[in-house]
């Protein structure tokens, strides 16, 4: 069960990374991206705490996430580390026999088919035993006999020889009456005092004689020299390991010319569970074979167990940071409710506000140059003060909205509305309060979708076109004026005009010099950095209506533009409309009760019970 949880949490990881890497590369966040999020992400409004809670939350993530990785990691290396020390002394794997005694008799014979096997690099033949070791003191040390070849060239099969901190594996002797050389790990040297040059005796448990005088069986006591020492980092080697020549450890372990079995190193020690079901059925009866990890299954066992458990903390820390997160960004994406309609109407994608990424070119981007318009300021494609032509532009037929009240009932707001706005034609849409006029603006300005009714745009028709296109529709062709400004809190002035240049593809300088003059044409050329809160009712107003006409719209929707405007700056705002509409061919559409701005309308349009019927005149307002 626990090696399947293993499974599951490593392969819910990559799929996470996986998807991850999937997202970066495929909505890399352009430089208006960044800047927008981080605009955000460093509010200095009165929303400074809910900032400050994005920022802890995407910290806690973070966080999370590296602790997860660094958790994950060191496991990784631990038991990678904990291998390569298993392998110190431990090979690849061990070939033995059934039955007792744990004794290879024809190891020649198999040896030889064991090194002919593919995937095998190296073999050799081991014994393994017990006994007792001490260094003439009243202490003795049971220890693990090994007995290895000296061969420590390419046919070696531990990394044993890498370990060894004095001497070697040649087993040199320096003292005369030894019956051979031994190296000791560090630890068991440190607590028998023991190094090299020294005397220890050994008894093998196997090695006892009868004794005739004492009717018993009595050890037989052999001297060896320690010749070497030997540090692999893992506690029980080098505290309980004493190594000696293969032929020293046959005598000693009294097998003659037998051996406990085979050591054989592998190309690729991952499949050595492969590799010993191969050698196995090789070989048959009564050989078997044992790989590393089978030989250390407990090992392993506790440390993916704790692999697991520490995985799985550090994932549910995750999973809080990750609630955090998305509890944050629903506060964050309601207190920006108001910010995002603004980049909707601007022509910025739903996507790319989601993400705030995404970096892509949408088809029909014009380049830098020409994504800077031609507007007030600059000389006029006509002298005269009347359209050069009348084409419908703007056409509504049969335009129907419903909404579904509070209590359920269905309410119509606007019933089979039918208007046409030519180009270079100024109209204006009058009615009571309540009337539909702001949503049948938002149904011309592809803000919204009409229950009924077709609306074309220049020849395009709103219902066939996709998000994308309805958003290049809004960038390219409609400027938008809200009654109540509508202005990104976070931005400057300059920053608010520049927005629909940037988010159409026109670079930042010359967004700046386009937005800068169009500032300067409606009276802001000494508040161009300043913030929305920064600047009164009438500045917020026309900062409004330089970010509609920065990128030269075929219309331009407005929605009570001069409400909040004194006398003189409203006259100013209503002569810019009329120059539109004369000068520059411009379609403008105005949602009003300014009686004066209609008067100056080439056509008077009243909204009343949903219906929208030509006004004579102003006299004939309701």
């Amino acid at each position: 069960m626990m090696p399947i949880l293993s499974v599951m949490l490593q392969v819910l990881l990559l799929g996470a990374a996986a998807t991850a890497v999937f997202v970066i590369a495929t909505n890399w966040p352009s430089r208006l991206d960044l800047r927008v999020a981080m605009r955000y992400l460093r509010s200095r409004r009165s929303s400074r705490l809910l900032s400050l809670i994005t920022v802890i939350a995407v910290g806690g993530v973070t966080i999370g996430v590296m602790a997860l990785v660094i958790v994950l990691g060191v496991m990784n290396g631990m038991q990678n580390d904990l291998r390569e020390k298993i392998l110190v002394v431990n090979p690849h794997l061990r070939i033995l026999t059934y039955g007792e005694g744990l004794r290879l008799d024809d190891w020649a014979e198999v040896i030889t088919k064991v090194r002919r096997t593919p995937g095998v690099v190296a073999a050799a033949p081991f014994v393994l035993t017990q006994g007792l070791i001490s260094a003439g003191h009243d202490y003795a040390e049971g220890v693990a006999v090994v007995g290895v070849e000296s061969d420590t060239g390419s046919r070696a099969v531990t990394s044993l020889p890498h370990y060894f901190t004095k001497g070697d594996l040649a087993f040199r002797t320096t003292q005369p009456g030894v019956e051979g050389g031994i190296a000791i790990g560090t630890r068991l040297a440190s607590k028998l005092s023991a190094y090299p040059g020294d005397i220890v005796t050994m008894v093998a448990p196997a090695g006892s004689q009868f004794n005739r005088s004492l009717g018993a069986f009595v050890p037989k006591y052999r001297r060896y020299e320690v010749t070497g020492l030997f540090e692999t980092g893992m506690y029980d080697y080098d505290n309980s390991y004493v190594v000696m020549r293969r032929q020293a450890a046959q005598d000693f372990a009294g097998l003659g010319g037998a051996v406990t079995g085979l050591e054989v190193r592998l190309a690729h020690p991952e499949r050595a569970s492969e590799y010993a079901q191969q050698l196995e059925n090789m070989l048959g009866y009564p050989y078997r074979a044992l790989d590393w990890q089978l030989q250390n299954r407990s090992l392993f066992s506790a440390l993916k167990l704790e692999k697991l458990a520490m995985g799985l903390v550090v994932f549910l820390i995750c999973v809080v940071a990750a609630f955090n997160v998305v509890g944050t960004l629903t506060m964050v994406v309601r207190d920006k409710t108001r910010e995002i309609g603004i980049l909707l109407a601007m022509g910025m994608q739903r996507g790319r506000i989601r993400r705030a990424g995404g970096r892509c070119r949408e088809p029909g981007d014009r380049d830098a140059g020409a994504a800077v318009p031609q507007h007030p300021g600059r000389p006029a494609r006509s002298g005269e003060r009347h359209p050069l032509r009348m084409n419908a532009l703007v056409v509504a037929k049969a335009i129907r909205r419903v909404f579904a009240g509070g209590d359920g009932q269905l309410l119509e707001i606007l019933r089979g509305v039918d208007v046409e706005v030519r180009r270079g034609e100024f109209v204006a849409i009058v009615g009571a309060s309540g009337a539909g006029k702001s949503t049948l603006l938002h149904l011309l300005g592809a803000l919204d979708s009409p229950t009924t009714g077709d609306i074309w745009l220049d020849g395009s028709r709103y219902a066939d076109l996709d998000a994308r296109g309805a958003a290049e529709l809004r960038n390219r062709k409609l400027g938008f004026v809200f009654q109540f400004h509508h202005l990104l809190r976070e931005f400057s002035a300059l920053e608010n005009v520049m927005m629909p240049l940037l988010i159409g593809g026109a670079s930042p300088r010359k967004a700046r010099s386009r937005a800068e003059e169009v500032l300067s044409e409606v009276g802001m050329a000494g508040r161009m950095s300043h913030r929305p809160a920064e600047l009164s009712g009438g500045e917020q107003q026309r900062c409004a209506v330089a970010r509609a006409l920065v990128h030269d719209p075929s219309v331009v929707l407005a929605d009570e533009p001069s409400g909040n405007l004194d006398h003189a700056n409203a006259e100013r705002l209503h002569e810019i409309f009329f120059r539109l509409a004369r000068e520059y061919e411009t379609a403008v559409v105005v949602v009003t009760h300014n009686r004066q701005l209609a008067g100056r309308a080439d056509r008077v349009l009243l909204l009343e019970d949903g219906r929208l019927t030509t006004v004579s005149s102003v006299d004939a307002i309701p």
